[in-house]
């Protein structure tokens, strides 16, 4: 079987569109159809409807610690909540962060071959 690679992830927001746009200042997210946000060749699509469960969330990986280290940098100056701290396991680190609606993104990094740690 060919490799799989996640396309998009859909989410619901009782305010979808403030919740776009939190995701297009915040993190970066390019706008490019109605409820359709890329993040590079990510797909997140918003869609009107009730809460996320509180258990739900979805990781954003990083290639590098040190690019991960950046971007926790600038979302704390553009005051995103980060929910858990930078830790550090090694071949894996990670923080968590939290929308404008309360999910969590897991930001990540996770030693592949040829990674830079």
């Amino acid at each position: 079987m060919e490799s799989l690679v996640i396309n998009h992830v859909t989410i619901t927001s009782e305010e979808p569109e403030r919740l776009q746009d939190w995701y297009v200042e915040k993190l970066d997210f390019r706008r490019e159809e109605e409820r359709m946000l890329w993040a590079g060749e990510s797909l997140l699509n918003i869609n009107k409807g009730g809460r996320m469960p509180a258990d739900f969330h979805f990781g954003f990986r990083f290639t590098s610690k040190e690019a991960l280290r950046r971007v926790l940098d600038e979302l704390e100056e553009k005051d995103v909540e980060i929910t858990h701290e930078l830790t550090d396991y090694g071949s894996y680190a990670m923080a968590y962060i939290a929308d404008r609606d309360g999910n969590t993104l897991e930001l990540f990094y996770q030693e592949r071959p040829g990674d830079e740690p």
